[in-house]
């Protein structure tokens, strides 16, 4: 088993992503303008309605859904078949060195950074009167908390063994709530992937690319700490694009529907209008 390294301070990836985004900032959530969005009653309704609506689309889906689910399905066997072969090939090629640049990579993934992200971003876009920031601050949050929900859950139901368990890459003992049979899906591949397909959304391609490439390495070093088999990272952060992409969806619908009232007073005329966003 690994030997956990110390860990130095995770702000810099912070900063380094505030910073791509204000280097983008003519590109963020390029369309109409929308009302405010802020943290309130409102956005914690949707939060839970949202997340019902996230996990029952598959009761919506149609013949291109059902097309890349048989195409994740079908890789996640396959890797699922080589998980053995493919953690051994990772195992022998780490080196100290990669240890350490992976202790820090992994906690990208953590779900108190990640929290501490979308906060950052949020508060930045108060702060800044900037509301594409609230909006991806906001979004990445609901991102996370529901691939956080269906993660924890789908641990729990399968019950696979994690590698330093040392049962084998196929030995599962379902509901058992010990952490070492929570390996399928990884929980840090999906919060990354979910936070990352929320920001590329409202973003342009050189903050796509560095958010990918953060989430990408997140979950290649759990495979390379001992933490999961492949075929979870690979799973998990299927999970976290789709449900983040999805969430990001559905927040557009709710935009473009949403009714808009504003009043209009001066010393020539007063009076009210009212549009609708179809």
């Amino acid at each position: 088993m690994i030997k956990k390294t110390k860990k130095g301070p995770l702000i810099f990836p912070v900063l380094i992503l505030f910073g791509f985004l204000n280097l983008t900032g003519n590109d963020l959530c390029a369309g109409e303008s929308t009302p405010e969005h802020r943290f309130g009653k409102e956005y914690l309704h949707h939060l839970f309605s949202d997340s019902v609506r996230v996990y029952s689309s598959p009761m919506k889906w149609d013949r291109e859904d059902y097309l890349r689910f048989s195409v994740v399905t079908g890789t996640g066997l396959f890797l699922f078949v080589l998980d053995k072969s493919l953690y051994e090939s990772v195992q022998r090629k780490k080196t100290q060195a990669s240890d350490e640049v992976f202790s820090y990579v992994t906690d990208l993934g953590h779900g108190a950074f990640l929290a501490g992200v979308s906060t950052l971003l949020y508060t930045a876009g108060e702060i800044s009167k900037n509301d594409d920031l609230r909006k991806i601050g906001l979004y990445s949050l609901q991102s996370w908390l529901t691939a956080g929900l269906l993660v924890t859950g789908t641990k729990i139901f399968v019950g696979r063994t994690r590698p330093y368990g040392e049962q084998g890459a196929h030995f599962f003992r379902p509901f058992d709530f010990s952490s070492k049979n929570h390996s399928f899906p990884s929980g840090h591949a999906a919060s990354a992937f979910a936070v990352a397909a929320v920001i590329s959304e409202y973003s342009g391609m050189f903050v796509d690319i560095f958010c990918y490439s953060l989430a990408a390495g997140v979950a290649f070093s759990r495979v390379h700490l001992e933490k999961h088999w492949m075929s979870d990272v690979f799973v998990g952060s299927v999970l976290g694009y789709f449900i983040g992409k999805k969430v990001c969806d559905l927040n557009a619908q709710r935009d473009r529907n949403r009714i808009q009232v504003g009043f209009d007073f001066n010393k020539e005329y007063s009076g009210i209008t009212l549009s609708f966003a179809f």
